[in-house]
């Protein structure tokens, strides 16, 4: 007599798992030259997203590129995010920016911009050595504040804590530093 509800109870655990599943790996990175994914606690515009696609995909030429943004703040994805190693460019609030920069989780930008220009993101944090395979600290530029973007600029976004990053796990560090250019310069 129980066994029957608790056998359907048990199926359609599987199938409400399987397709959880299903949905959470549908968000995952689509094999895309460039992927960017943009993590507001506040939330964004639904056409934010799409417009930085297109403007940074015109940059970009014949790589291919997606722009993802997240309608909702949740901090587990972006540590997933950072972990997964499939994103080229992140934004992320500050406070997150401020660990990732102490964990050596984001990639020095001196060699693309001057530090001067961008001073909130200048400051010392964790480098890994490739020589010495070791970690040292470093002051470096780590981050550029979204505000300071021209492509955000000129889409209408310009949250006042959020700040992109070239994750140290990037799949492709050199196309990932071109899109952060083409992000940033007009």
């Amino acid at each position: 007599m129980f066994r029957t509800p608790l056998r359907k109870t048990k199926i359609g655990a599987i199938i409400v798992s399987l397709m959880l599943a299903a949905v959470l790996l549908a968000g995952c990175g689509g094999g895309k030259d460039v992927s960017m994914f943009i993590f507001p606690k506040d939330g964004m515009p639904d056409d934010v997203a799409g417009k930085v696609e297109e403007q940074l995909q015109t940059k970009m030429g014949d790589k291919s590129v997606e722009v993802f943004g997240s309608p909702l703040y949740n901090e587990q994805k972006m540590i997933v995010e950072f972990v997964a190693g499939e994103r080229s460019i992140l934004a992320i609030p500050k406070d997150f920016f401020l660990s990732m920069v102490e964990q050596g989780g984001v990639e020095p930008l001196d060699e693309l911009f001057k530090p001067e220009d961008f001073p909130d993101g200048f400051m010392t944090g964790t480098v890994y050595n490739e020589k010495t395979k070791e970690e040292t600290k470093e002051k470096h530029l780590y981050g550029i504040p979204v505000k300071q973007s021209a492509m955000f600029q000129g889409v209408g976004y310009t949250p006042d804590d959020l700040y992109l990053v070239v994750p140290s796990t990037s799949p492709n560090e050199e196309l990932s530093k071109q899109a952060m250019k083409g992000l940033i310069n007009p």
